[in-house]
């Protein structure tokens, strides 16, 4: 996978600075807080100094800025996981180097934790939320990653989704087992822990195990 396919997987967020991400910053802080239910676009209106109507001009109801929240998250997502592997040249490392990424963003921004929760409850009648909206977005240039560490014989010919989907799922669960617990140390001081169970499993070798060697 070469850097100019993973590039074209990224798209811009709001500009830094511009008045609609000051807003998305605002309300990110105030929904994670408060909850959708109770948060009063007015308080984010307050806190930013514009009119509630500037906002509502820009988010036409509560829940388009409230998902605008959640996609501007998942954009700045992907753009950190860009950034850490944009340089890598071998597969193993740019996916160790993701994996790196994707749990300290969450360790720097465990409010956006909040806002994927309170999605999952608030709108459920969403075909799907954000965050796999953005994952399948992205999915393709890690499938050609492991397609051709497949080809090359460095990993096990398992489907390219499936070994995604199982990479994938078991950052997600622990995310939400480390947010759920309470937990206080950062998710990343497990990241080696992570990638050594991914890459090299549980068994020393399959043939001595079976034979209870």
């Amino acid at each position: 996978m070469t850097t100019s396919t993973v590039s074209a997987a990224i798209t811009p967020v709001s500009s830094p600075g511009s008045r609609e991400d000051e807003i998305l910053i605002e309300s990110t802080r105030v929904f994670a807080q408060n909850g959708f239910r109770a948060t009063d676009v007015q308080v984010i209106a307050d806190a930013v100094g514009i009119g509630k109507g500037t906002i509502y001009r820009i988010f036409p109801t509560k829940q388009a800025l409230f998902l605008a929240c959640a996609d501007r998250a998942m954009r700045r997502l992907q753009e950190s996981t860009h950034t850490a592997t944009a340089e890598l040249t071998d597969p193993i490392e740019r996916i160790g180097a993701a994996i790196t990424a994707y749990l300290k963003f969450f360790d720097d921004n465990p409010e956006l934790l909040e806002l994927i929760s309170q999605e999952r409850s608030e709108f459920k009648d969403r075909d799907k939320p954000t965050y796999f909206e953005h994952r399948d977005r992205c999915i393709q240039p890690w499938l050609d990653l492991f397609t051709g560490l497949i080809e090359q014989g460095r990993v096990r010919a398992i489907s390219p989704a499936k070994l995604t989907d199982f990479i994938s799922h078991q950052l997600y669960g622990k995310l939400f087992t480390h947010y759920f617990a309470g937990k206080k140390e950062p998710l990343a001081k497990d990241v080696d822990e992570v990638i050594d169970l991914l890459f090299h499993g549980l068994m020393i070798d399959h043939s001595s195990a079976r034979r209870g060697d």
